[in-house]
């Protein structure tokens, strides 16, 4: 089915583009950076929120997108190409982003942004959540019978 390929594809574009954004924006690991002034760590921690805002937007058109596709399969009766193959692999691409976004949240020291941050990684966790409980179901049939009214 074309149209769940597509859906596939543009959840891997956005996917990659959330990547991008927390891997460019880490807070140092370093001793000097946990003694840094206040008002210097605290200009850098909003800089990180705000670079990272971008990702609630694309988490909410991920999951429309994943439901979606989830749909579509499951009205065609092609659900074993998504329920076998494409959500797995997206669940594999979050492991290791999920990582990263924890290892940067434990690194903010001012409680405005690490909240946001919080809120950041709770929305990649509801993702998350959604595709593990797809992933972890038997690949559904549809009920709707073809030529039938």
């Amino acid at each position: 089915m074309q149209s769940g390929h597509d859906l596939y594809q543009l959840r891997q574009v956005w996917c990659g583009e959330i990547s991008e954004l927390v891997g460019s924006t880490v807070l140092p690991d370093r001793s000097w950076w946990h003694h840094s002034s206040w008002w210097r760590r605290g200009n850098r921690e909003k800089e990180v929120v705000i670079s990272l805002a971008p990702i609630v937007d694309k988490l909410e058109r991920l999951r429309l997108a994943l439901l979606t596709d989830a749909c579509l399969a499951v009205a065609s009766g092609a659900t074993e190409d998504l329920f076998e193959n494409a959500l797995p692999s997206e669940q594999e691409f979050w492991a290791p982003l999920t990582t990263q976004l924890d290892q940067n949240e434990s690194r903010f020291r001012k409680e405005t942004p690490k909240k946001q941050i919080e809120g950041i990684r709770a929305g990649v966790a509801a993702y998350t959540d959604v595709l593990h409980g797809l992933v972890g179901r038997e690949s559904p049939k549809s009920s709707i019978q073809p030529g039938v009214q």
